[in-house]
């Protein structure tokens, strides 16, 4: 029988790969843009204020890009890579996914999300004896969408951003932001780890790097080299 290529069960790891990918991007983005904002004065004083204000908002849009992309719903008209894509390919029964790795999984029994005001454990979920597969992956597909967004007033917000305001240019007359840094950084702490339970729980070799610091150092340097030849 020959299997649909968007079948396949590299498929699957294929699009996890292009999510963590937005994720990375999007976290560098997310910490840079914070950096920035917080040296404010000593940049104000390097007379570099304009330069990075608009590195800000560069890093800002791309970031909230990136972030929508990875939880957006699928699309009707070709394959896309987002954590709701793989949750519903998760549940297909024409999908072949490889085998689930349990052991490999009890690494991540740490895991919790919160659902219906109590804190619950991916290991909790899986453990109950599950020998029927489908079954197992059935309750993890439940489990990860208890890690996408809800199409509450926050979301609606970030959407509206990236499709009026960076994708696209829009006259808005009536629009009070309810994004916050808090939300953002929920959103990608969420998402990595849906992107870490997927990956362990059927594909060995699945990494998912911590999240990068080297950019805050470069930064860092970078004010320190300004005030060092403001001294001289």
């Amino acid at each position: 029988m020959t299997i649909d290529k968007d079948y396949r069960p590299n498929y699957i790891e294929q699009q996890l790969r292009l999510i963590l990918s937005a994720i990375l991007d999007a976290e560098r983005s997310f910490n840079l843009y914070k950096e920035i904002g917080s040296k404010t004065a000593s940049l104000e004083k390097f007379g570099l204020k304009n330069y990075f204000g608009l590195s800000q908002r560069a890093f800002l849009s791309h970031m909230i890009i990136s972030v929508v992309s990875i939880f957006e719903e699928p699309s009707k008209k070709y394959p896309t890579a987002t954590l709701k894509e793989v949750i519903k390919r998760l549940q297909d029964k024409k999908q072949k996914l490889p085998k689930m790795d349990i052991t490999r999984l009890a690494e991540a029994r740490e895991i919790t999300s919160p659902t219906e005001g109590r804190e619950i454990s991916i290991w909790d979920e899986l453990s109950v004896n599950d020998d029927n597969e489908r079954a197992a992956t059935d309750k993890l597909a439940t489990f990860l969408q208890t890690l996408t967004p809800q199409n509450d007033e926050y979301w609606e917000s970030l959407k509206f951003m990236r499709d009026k305001i960076f994708a696209h240019k829009e006259i808005i007359e009536d629009f009070k932001c309810k994004v916050t840094d808090e939300y953002i950084d929920s959103l990608l702490k969420k998402a990595r780890l849906a992107v870490k339970i997927i990956g362990k729980a059927y594909f060995a070799g699945f990494h998912v790097p911590i999240n990068d610091s080297r950019d805050h150092q470069e930064f860092a340097k970078l004010l320190n080299y300004l005030n060092k030849a403001q001294e001289s």
